[in-house]
């Protein structure tokens, strides 16, 4: 089975980018789902909610970047 995408560039230049930069979004999803379960697992060393938000929103911030155009 093959699969092709087509994109209209450079129209569709951040969905093309998307699409390349997909593995490294579910990288992300999984890893904040790691962090997530060690946190109600085995507690945090967090000071507030707003840290840990901060923190989370980091992580999506970098890999949300890797599409800016």
């Amino acid at each position: 089975m093959k699969a092709t995408i087509d994109f209209s560039l450079p129209e569709e230049t951040y969905e093309h980018l998307q699409a390349i930069h997909a593995p490294e979004a579910w990288k992300t999803l999984n890893d904040l789902d790691y962090k997530l379960r060690n946190i109600v697992k085995h507690g945090h060393r967090y000071e507030s909610v707003e840290q840990l938000a901060n923190e989370l929103r980091n992580e999506i911030n970098e890999t949300l970047s890797l599409v800016d155009v």
